[in-house]
């Protein structure tokens, strides 16, 4: 519901742009598009809620669970939030076209989707604790290189420290997922799996909410910066945050509930990793019983 009432005043401001004296006497909405607004929100909420609410919430109180998704979300929007201040300051700052910007940030999918295969065939014999420490920890690591990119950088340095990247998330990515419905029924499984994805989603939104709010307070976001050295300094602090967010998802698993569930459910023999396809990039894990 949020969302279409979003793309609703999105897609006015891009066709007809700000209210002036050629517009403004449009009205919002008629009566009648009022009346059948109204009808599909309350069968949206109907179909949400019954029989069975669409978002089971109490599956939170989950430990396990509830710790998992804190771990993956405040990742999610470490991941994505610099995910979305890199082409800025590809395009913005260096210039480049929006292709060229796009080739350079690939390598990074290439390198989440090597890691989760790795992962998720190592994870009974590791762990989730050293597979999500190892990934997190050379995350932040090639992460905070970043503050070193510049005017000049190589364009292959930066697709380099992508690639790392992904390789390094990608290794935490599988065990936090599969960690998470490490102790859901496998009726639940299909509830869960809403709750982990909304969430997921919702955190990212915020990442990049946050990014892109802390770079407008230094640069434009929109075509070449004023300020050039005032642009700099501001992705260069979207890096140093990135990676506090990044550490502060490493402190939340190495105290987690979660992890000592899921090594209990692995020692005794009770589930088994499947890796498959999935939104997170390059694979996601899940348990099923063995």
């Amino acid at each position: 519901i949020l969302a279409a009432l979003y793309l609703l005043w999105a897609y006015q401001r891009v066709f007809h742009g700000e209210p002036d004296e050629a517009n403004s006497s449009f009205p919002e909405l008629r009566v009648k598009e009022g009346l059948l607004l109204l009808t599909f929100i309350a069968a949206i909420g109907f179909t949400g809620i019954f029989p069975k609410p669409m978002l089971d919430l109490r599956l939170l109180k989950n430990r396990g669970f509830r710790s998992a998704n804190i771990v993956m979300n405040i990742a999610m929007a470490s991941f994505f939030g610099l995910l979305f201040v890199l082409p800025l300051y590809l395009q913005n700052y260096r210039g480049i076209s929006a292709m060229k910007s796009g080739l350079t940030t690939f390598p990074q999918a290439l390198g989440v989707m090597i890691t989760s295969q790795v992962a998720g065939r190592v994870y009974r014999r590791v762990g989730p604790r050293k597979l999500i420490t190892l990934g997190f920890g050379a995350a932040a690591v090639v992460i905070l290189s970043f503050v070193t990119i510049g005017a000049h950088t190589s364009f292959w340095e930066i697709r380099g420290l992508m690639f790392a990247r992904g390789l390094s998330m990608g290794l935490a990515f599988t065990p936090i997922q599969a960690t998470a419905y490490a102790s859901i029924s496998p009726a639940d499984m299909g509830r869960a799996s809403s709750i982990f994805s909304t969430l997921r989603q919702v955190f990212i939104s915020i990442g990049v909410a946050a990014m892109s709010t802390l770079l407008a307070a230094y640069t434009n976001l929109v075509g070449k910066p004023k300020n050039p050295a005032r642009a700099l300094t501001g992705y260069h602090i979207t890096v140093v945050v990135s990676v506090v967010l990044l550490l502060v998802s490493s402190a939340c698993a190495s105290s987690a509930h979660a992890i000592a569930e899921a090594m209990y459910f692995i020692r005794g023999g009770r589930s088994k990793i499947v890796v498959t396809g999935g939104s997170v990039p390059g694979g996601v894990a899940g348990i099923v019983g063995g």
